[in-house]
């Protein structure tokens, strides 16, 4: 068994903090580590969302005999001022790690780096399926980060009603919170996603916790939503909300099906797991 510290100096509020280091570290205590997150002795130091001071931890770590993990979930490789900080963490690192092949690629491309491929965990509470329950009208939801925002604007004319719970802090929407997620979710029936080019590298948390809120997924085309198809909507927007209007019948039994395959694929224990075996 191994001690393994993450490194991820945000918050609970940001996302990568929760996915890549909280719940990782959690579901790897389970299965018999040492773990934690911003302190501890450690045989593994694995740097998420890297400040300006990391190199300088990591190279103190690499002194004090640990191996040193980069976990790369964001595409700054060759930003102007993020980019030689990656670089200089790239180069500190044993190992690489993304959560999508998509952005493994990318490092490939960039620096010539193979990085090991860990998934996102969900997050999200389990909910019964709800898609077709309440009135004819379906009640929409978006959720995530605020500056991704803009994916909505194209499709606002058919998004009448839409509930959109975001932060980290905001006056004009519904400020997001894992407690108000998770009630949101359980008042829509349908989580819209969709997703602007140039952002291929993303991950599908929040797929995987629309689904555990018991709600069909009507999303755009990307990389990490490709493996949904035969469960949720993945296609023009419009196209899906009229398809999930005209087929609601069927809309609990396909979530309950993306239930089974989020639980099978992405809980925190199989995360942990593929933690566990590429390090």
């Amino acid at each position: 068994m191994k001690k393994i510290v993450f490194v991820h100096q945000g918050g609970p509020g940001m996302a990568s903090y929760r996915y890549r280091a909280e719940i990782p570290a959690a579901a790897l205590k389970e299965l018999g580590h040492e773990t934690a997150v911003n302190n501890g002795v450690a045989d593994v130091v694995i740097f998420s969302k890297p400040m300006l001071n990391d190199p300088e931890i990591a190279s103190r770590a690499k002194a004090d005999g640990a191996k040193v993990v980069f976990d790369i979930g964001d595409d700054h490789l060759t930003h102007p001022i993020l980019g030689p900080l990656y670089n200089k963490m790239m180069a500190l690192s044993e190992m690489i790690v993304c959560p999508t092949r998509n952005m493994a690629e990318r490092v490939y491309r960039v620096s010539g780096r193979l990085a090991e491929i860990v998934p996102d965990p969900y997050e999200e509470m389990q909910q019964r399926p709800h898609a077709a329950s309440g009135p004819a009208g379906a009640k929409l939801m978006w959720f995530g980060h605020q500056l991704n925002l803009k994916d909505l604007v194209p499709w606002k004319p058919i998004l009448n009603g839409i509930r959109i719970v975001t932060g980290p802090a905001t006056t004009q929407h519904i400020q997001w919170s894992p407690e108000t997620q998770t009630i949101e979710l359980a008042n829509a029936n349908i989580v819209v996603l969709p997703v602007r080019a140039g952002v291929e590298f993303k991950s599908n948390n929040r797929v995987l916790n629309a689904v555990r809120g018991g709600c069909f997924v009507v999303m755009s085309p990307h990389p990490s939503h490709d493996e949904f198809r035969s469960m949720l909507w993945v296609g023009n927007i419009a196209t899906g909300l009229r398809w999930s209007r005209a087929f609601r019948a069927d809309l609990d039994g396909l979530v309950a099906q993306a239930q089974d395959y989020v639980e099978k694929n992405y809980s925190p224990r199989v995360i942990a797991k593929r933690w566990e075996a590429v390090l």
